[in-house]
């Protein structure tokens, strides 16, 4: 009798249907399960993660791990101070293996695991736009309007005080979030000097919105430059945070050496772009591209001065140059640095030196490195992720910067995110693909599992659903 009640319902469960809200995500059940914020606790080799509302340890050599503090607790902490008690347990940034920062609002914090106490490093502005919090000094550049300001030792400093309509300061928006551009801001390795766009918008033509978030729609006008029409000028400044002044860097649209935009000056190097400090704050790098984007310059500025020192290198292209990413200096080294680019039909590694010497090509091949992860200078391993193996994975490589052998560290097809211990004897990696969802691994420096942190699980098999294969589509070329 029991064999014939259960036999019906395990076959009915293999062939259960999607619900409407099964299909659109809204029931948690079916999601996938992940091990959220993991990460290296500092330069140490134990690494956490936040499970409901605690924050949890792990260590190589143990398989259970510790709870090393829960929302409550944390809460108890942030009595004293002046925030509201936390829903759930905040995203935090390990800045050593017993220290975490996290922010409430515009709030910032540092918990001290050892001590179990929580101190407040800086605020700004709960109307602020474009926050950037600078990690070694805690300053905090922020927007508000058009104008950009620094929050410091409980002062507001204005770095700008434009008010005509148009001049915009700080602002991520400049040339209209292309070439990688996710912030307005770019602050000095030491946290001494901040460079900002400058945007001039006056003499862009408006183009009509309609806000229907009212009751009665109303027009709402954008500055939008319509093709073949002027566009917005950018410059770069950058703000001495002892000496309260600016200087702008002498780019294509700054006239002469002063602080006046000129749009009748030369066309051809529009879009500034991939700032780079130097690691000694001496010098700021620029990719210059031309507004038909077939021309890139990369050039080096004093961060002093402003003055352009050379151009290091440029790329042209009759289709386009697409500079994504700022260079990467390896280590506190400010000789060299790495350089993406897809000048040769695929982005790969460039080591240079700063005078603009091309050392060596790091990576070759008909594959992409689709992200550069870090360089380590203790063992002098550059990592990345590259879609060497398939077009649709993205596996973790590493090589070193002086030899050209190419290391595989990890094999699992599909798609992978990695995160590098500080002395690189360790990875913390998560990968996913067609039948694997959120597998995380623990592996040693050579890509070795050491063991496996969470378990992939499909939460979707009792349910009926279509198969999925990935196969080659031809043309008429191939």
């Amino acid at each position: 009798m029991l064999t014939g009640i259960f036999l019906p319902l395990f076959i009915f469960a293999q062939n259960r249907l999607l619900t409407i809200d099964e299909a659109t995500g809204l029931n948690p059940a079916l999601r996938s399960a992940s091990l959220p914020q993991l990460q290296w606790m500092g330069k140490s080799s134990t690494f956490s993660y936040v499970k409901g509302d605690a924050l949890f340890k792990g260590t190589i050599k143990s398989i259970s791990t510790d709870t090393l503090l829960t929302l409550s607790v944390l809460n108890t902490c942030l009595g004293n101070l002046p925030d509201q008690p936390l829903k759930k347990f905040p995203s935090v940034t390990f800045l050593a293996e017993n220290q975490f920062l996290f922010n409430s609002g515009n709030k910032y914090f540092i918990y001290d695991l050892t001590l179990k106490t929580v101190r407040m490093v800086n605020s700004c502005d709960a109307k602020a736009g474009n926050i950037d919090l600078e990690k070694s000094t805690f300053k905090i550049a922020f927007t508000r309007g058009d104008n950009l300001f620094i929050a410091f030792r409980d002062k507001e400093i204005p770095v700008t005080n434009d008010t005509i309509p148009g001049i915009v300061n700080g602002s991520e928006r400049v040339h209209r979030n292309e070439f990688g551009i996710t912030k307005g801001t770019f602050w000095s390795p030491k946290g001494n000097l901040l460079a900002y766009y400058r945007m001039d918008e006056t003499q862009v033509s408006e183009y009509p919105l309609v806000d229907i978030s009212q009751r009665i729609a109303a027009v709402k006008p954008v500055k939008y430059p319509m093709a073949g029409m002027t566009s917005h000028k950018v410059i770069l400044g950058i703000y001495n945070t002892a000496s309260g002044k600016t200087i702008f860097l002498h780019t294509p649209y700054l006239q002469d050496k002063s602080v006046i935009l000129s749009p009748a000056e030369t066309d051809d190097m529009e879009y500034l772009t991939n700032v780079t400090w130097s690691p000694d704050e001496k010098y700021i790098y620029v990719a210059c591209l031309n507004r038909d984007q077939g021309h890139l310059k990369f050039n080096k500025y004093d961060a002093l001065t402003g003055d352009l020192v050379k151009t290091l290198f440029e790329e042209r292209s009759d289709k386009y140059v697409e500079p994504e990413h700022a260079a990467e200096f390896l280590g506190d080294d400010p000789g060299r640095f790495i350089w993406q680019s897809a000048r040769d039909g695929f982005n790969q590694l460039y080591l240079y030196d700063s005078e603009g010497n091309l050392i060596r090509r790091l990576t070759n091949g008909p594959w992409v490195v689709t992200r550069f992860i870090k360089y380590n200078p203790l063992s002098g391993m550059v990592y990345f992720l590259c879609n060497k193996d398939h077009p649709l994975d993205s596996r973790l490589y590493a090589l070193s910067v002086k030899k050209d052998e190419l290391l595989q560290l990890t094999e699992a097809a599909g798609s992978h995110d990695s995160q590098i211990s500080y002395d690189g004897n360790f990875i913390l990696d998560k990968f996913n693909s067609i039948t694997i969802a959120n597998q995380v691994e623990l592996l040693d420096g050579k890509g070795k599992i050491i063991r496996i942190l969470l378990q992939n699980s499909n939460p979707l098999k009792e349910f009926n659903l279509g198969k999925m294969s990935v196969f080659p589509l031809k043309n008429e070329e191939n």
